[in-house]
């Protein structure tokens, strides 16, 4: 239990200061250019990043709308907690989800290279795929 609460600690602590990063940049965002980029865009309200999350619960079997970053955030930390199949896979897929389209933010900004949702959500399932048992893996596939 305490391990949880450390991790929930440490995640809430990194998040809180990309938010901050995130927040004081004020540009348009990179993904679709339409709005300025905040966390909240950038991760969850951005068509491009909203496509993704759509394929990814999709994928997991959730038929819901993505909600935003703290509430998803907070579903992630709970399910982190979770032993089953689907809770696991969740919480990886979060966090790869996240860290891929910060990446992919990045590769836009400094190497003007462009990846699609679809190509982005393959490279995601795979890296998850890499960390989990068979039995999981055998569940991302498309």
């Amino acid at each position: 239990m305490e391990r949880h609460k450390n991790l929930d600690h440490f995640v809430s602590r990194r998040m809180g200061k990309l938010f901050i990063f995130i927040l004081t940049l004020g540009t348009k965002c990179v993904l679709c250019s339409s709005v300025a980029e905040s966390a909240e865009h950038l991760f969850f309200d951005c068509s491009f990043s909203s496509d993704i999350w759509q394929k990814i619960l999709g994928v997991l079997g959730i038929r819901r709308s993505s909600f935003g970053f703290s509430q998803e955030l907070s579903i992630a930390a709970h399910q982190s907690r979770k032993t089953g199949a689907t809770a696991t896979l969740y919480a990886m897929c979060f966090a790869e989800t996240v860290y891929a389209i910060w990446l992919h933010r990045n590769l836009l900004i400094f190497s003007k290279t462009n990846k699609t949702p679809t190509q982005l959500v393959k490279e995601i399932l795979f890296k998850v795929s890499c960390r989990c048992s068979e039995e999981l893996s055998s569940r991302l596939l498309m």
